[in-house]
């Protein structure tokens, strides 16, 4: 529980820690993008008021004709108010004024009086920005040909500018925004992927190690009450020491094998990947476990080889190993009686090496066919799938015919 609470600790640590970046990075590219907009209309609105003014004083001041129409044109166009004064009153334009203009027009009137007072005697032209609050302002006063005077008061409210900037950046926040969201969930659930196979392995690292636990307590059992009969008996000991004797060797395998798992686990085991002759390899495991398997009332049968030589690549002693665990598993397994058969099948560019016996066959809870768990079947299958996988084989597992079990290495055939 502890591994699994520290792995999950990870993820979620992983997850905040992903979140909070890329909510940062939708943060800096916000303020980026929102910059740029604000630089480019603060730029566009200050070339529209220049444009407006420059216009608007040849339209008004360089003629004694003004054509309004034309004037709420470029009002409208330019995005400013426009105020015009003739002999001291204000001109009407000939559309309707917006509720903001008109809203303007008082403290527009009280800036034109006081440049009005602060016009020098005798001056027919003055043109100024005086500072204005809320808005950026342009007067201009002209004595015309005519005799009139003409005054011009072109307002650019701020507010407008704001607003512009809001609306402008409106779409690409809301864009940003979704796009952030999108990454969050794609990347919560990559990391949810990518943890899958780490819990998969954890699990199967759990069972792997009750398995252990359950197939070391049995020797560990039987040597603790061996002990306690050979300290309370006399006449028995050479059994006893016998039994203890054997129970020791096979938690010395047991030991073996796990050590051979982890070594596979962390990447450490070194394979002698070459040609091998399985007919070979067959008749030495077949040399090997024939008076084992005899001796505790078992047949082991080899069967007769093709006639052609058939290769594989593989580690010639881990192959080895791993035909003796299935053989170890089919006398481990199997009531006394039993024959073992142990041979090989090439077909379609494949060759199996299999181990079929003919006892009560495979629990009813069993994987069919192809996947073995390495359940109530001893520790050595574990390794043996492993052990093939990292080869390159296969290892099937499949009920009899029509009883007992039979498990086979598949690997790729060589051709001559």
């Amino acid at each position: 529980m502890t591994g699994q609470s520290t792995l999950k600790q990870l993820q979620d640590k992983l997850r905040r820690s992903g979140t909070w970046l890329l909510l940062g990075v939708f943060c800096v590219l916000w303020v980026i993008v929102c910059r740029q907009i604000t630089q480019v209309l603060q730029q566009n609105y200050g070339d529209r008021f220049t444009n407006a003014r420059a216009l608007l004083e040849k339209a008004v001041l360089e003629s004694t004709r003004v054509d309004l129409e034309q004037l709420s044109l470029l009002e409208r166009q330019y995005g400013v108010f426009l105020y015009l004064y003739n002999r001291n009153e204000e001109i009407e334009l000939p559309y309707s004024i917006s509720e903001q203009k008109e809203a303007w027009q008082p403290q527009a009137a009280a800036l034109v009086q006081s440049c009005r007072e602060a016009l020098p005697a005798g001056e027919e032209h003055l043109q100024e920005e005086p500072a204005f609050a809320g808005a950026r302002a342009s007067y201009t006063v002209q004595r015309l040909a005519s005799g009139q005077t003409a005054e011009l008061l072109i307002l650019q409210p701020d507010d407008a500018m704001r607003n512009a900037i809001l609306r402008a950046c409106l779409g690409p926040t809301v864009a940003l925004l979704l796009a952030c969201l999108f990454l969050i969930m794609f990347y919560r659930l990559w990391l949810t992927r990518a943890f899958t196979p780490a819990y998969a392995a954890q699990k199967a690292q759990l069972d792997f190690l009750s398995l252990a636990g359950h197939e070391l307590r049995t020797p560990v059992t039987v040597i603790r009450s061996n002990t306690e009969l050979l300290a309370q008996e006399k006449g028995g000991a050479p059994t006893i020491l016998h039994t203890i004797q054997t129970e020791t060797l096979r938690m010395d395998v047991l030991i073996e094998d796990l050590i051979l798992f982890s070594r596979m686990q962390t990447k450490n085991l070194q394979l002698n990947l070459q040609r091998v002759d399985a007919c070979e390899l067959l008749l030495d495991c077949y040399t090997r476990f024939y008076p084992l398997l005899s001796a505790e009332g078992r047949h082991l049968i080899l069967q007769p080889p093709p006639e052609e030589d058939v290769f594989l690549q593989a580690d010639p002693m881990r192959l080895g190993q791993m035909l003796g665990i299935l053989v170890s598993n089919a006398n481990a397994h199997t009531p006394v009686g039993t024959t073992v058969t142990l041979g090989l099948e090439s077909k379609d560019g494949w060759v199996e090496l299999y181990v079929q016996d003919d006892g009560p066959g495979l629990p009813s809870d069993s994987k069919q066919p192809e996947t073995v768990q390495g359940t109530h079947l001893g520790v050595g299958l574990p390794i043996a799938r492993e052990l093939a996988k990292m080869q390159g084989g296969t290892l099937l597992q499949q009920s009899g015919i029509p009883h007992g079990a039979r498990f086979a290495f598949r690997f790729p055939l060589i051709q001559d």
